[in-house]
């Protein structure tokens, strides 16, 4: 579960990001750092993922992307 800056489940109203605004490569930084990796590329996140390991706790969303 993702939840906003004022701790509520993340919703469209909250300002929705395409992946063509940010960028494939911000995206997956993003990704990597929201599950504690050193950044890598496509290949590199799949090998390393493993289902069993995703957090079961609810974490805040804090964009940082600048338009």
């Amino acid at each position: 579960l993702v939840l906003n800056e004022d701790r509520a489940r993340l919703a469209k109203r909250d300002g929705a990001v395409t992946l063509a605004e940010i960028g494939v490569d911000r995206a997956l930084a993003q990704i990597s750092a929201s599950l504690g990796w050193p950044p890598s590329d496509l290949p590199g996140m799949l090998a390393r993922f493993d289902p069993a390991q995703l957090p079961r706790h609810p974490w805040i969303y804090v964009p940082v992307f600048t338009r």
